[in-house]
């Protein structure tokens, strides 16, 4: 007798419980393209997109529009940008949550704490505060997942059994990971750690395939050259000079620590702390998702410069590995991420606070990947 062939009832049904939450999202853009939002989208990315194919005018102060990020993010708004005003940001807040569901899935845990992640990160006041201003922030949180498919891809045991996007990327990682390195560069305030951490994936690649990894970052440098002139660097340093990103609606620990009256230094111990703890902790347990998850939050707690939207990034990560790990504890940080409703009297000048969060995810995160690694060999120890 011939081998019965598996039962396809599982899948579909798992795709059927997906029909609610693509009902509800498409209803959700539908409602947005009928509203006044999409304030940065609008006003800025759209603008100076269009300005620049239809005009030939400079993205770094080239009209009434500003545009803080490098040139090729140009060809990403693209899509997004010709598409008429209200179908433009819609399709955005779209590809906003479907990448955002897609990395909360890939770094939660399985069964119904992954639902309970999902439940907990889509219907967030973050998200709606990003899908409704129009950011771009789900091209650095897309980087952060095809990055990790990638360096998944270069190192097979990382991998889930079974047909996963991981086992998918193996023979495609070392462009995937030149792509991820392109979709990091377009925010690069808060990720910048965890692009360090997928640079280091490549330590036991053969050459080639670090030559690839590499080559599409600088690939986007020297095209911008030709594309966007060659002295769009100096254009954008003035730009950003004469017109920079308004400053009271940072989320910073530097911003915290000066509007609670401290001394501009003050954070500096607690910032050099969280950066030592984070190579302590990466040192002993290797890459995982859970060291990607920190490396995250610690850029976010130590840069100089980030906006309220990255507070998005970290619940679809480090927050949703911390739930895989530690679900109780997990939910007691998550109660310090539901401040937005306080931007409704006080104004994005209150944003500041988001930083609570933010620091109690890295101590949490930081305590149970201590704990977890405790007595474990390193990474290099493990394949000796």
């Amino acid at each position: 007798m011939g081998k019965s062939r598996p039962s396809r009832t599982p899948s579909l049904l798992r795709l059927l419980r997906l029909v609610p939450a693509g009902i509800g999202a498409l209803l959700f853009m539908v409602a947005l393209s009928l509203v006044d939002s999409g304030i940065d989208f609008a006003y800025n990315y759209r603008p100076a997109v269009r300005a620049w194919l239809f005009e030939g005018r400079s993205l770094y102060g080239g009209g009434s529009y500003v545009f803080y990020n490098p040139p090729w993010t140009a060809f990403f708004l693209l899509p997004f940008s010709l598409l008429p005003a209200s179908l433009g940001k819609a399709a955005l807040a779209g590809f906003t949550l479907a990448v955002l569901a897609a990395t909360t899935v890939s770094f939660a845990a399985g069964g119904k704490l992954r639902l309970l992640a999902l439940g907990l990160v889509l219907p967030h006041f973050h998200t709606l505060y990003v899908t409704l201003e129009g950011q771009i922030d789900a091209f650095p949180l897309l980087g952060i997942l095809v990055g990790w498919w990638a360096v998944a891809g270069l190192h097979p045991r990382l991998a889930s059994a079974g047909t996963t996007p991981e086992a998918w990327a193996q023979g495609k990682a070392p462009w995937l990971l030149g792509l991820a390195f392109v979709l990091l560069s377009i925010k690069p305030q808060v990720v910048f750690l965890v692009a360090g951490v997928y640079l280091l994936a490549l330590r036991k690649v053969p050459w080639r395939g670090r030559l690839v990894a590499v080559s599409l970052p600088l690939l986007a440098v020297v095209t911008s050259l030709p594309l966007f002139g060659a002295d769009w660097p100096v254009r954008w340093w003035q730009a950003y000079s004469i017109l920079p990103p308004v400053p009271e609606h940072a989320v910073t620990t530097w911003r915290a620590a000066r509007e609670l009256g401290l001394p501009p230094w003050t954070p500096l111990p607690a910032v050099a702390a969280a950066l030592v703890g984070g190579i302590a902790v990466y040192r002993r347990l290797g890459l995982s998702q859970d060291t990607v998850g920190l490396a995250l939050v610690t850029g976010a707690v130590a840069a100089s410069f980030s906006s309220p939207s990255s507070s998005l990034l970290l619940l679809a990560v480090p927050f949703a590995r911390l739930l895989a790990l530690r679900p109780a504890l997990a939910l007691l940080v998550y109660a310090l991420s539901l401040t937005p409703p306080w931007r409704v009297p006080h104004g994005l000048s209150i944003a500041w606070i988001d930083s609570a969060f933010w620091w109690a995810l890295w101590l949490a995160t930081f305590a149970v990947l201590w704990t977890q690694g405790r007595g474990k060999p390193t990474e290099e120890q493990a394949h000796a």
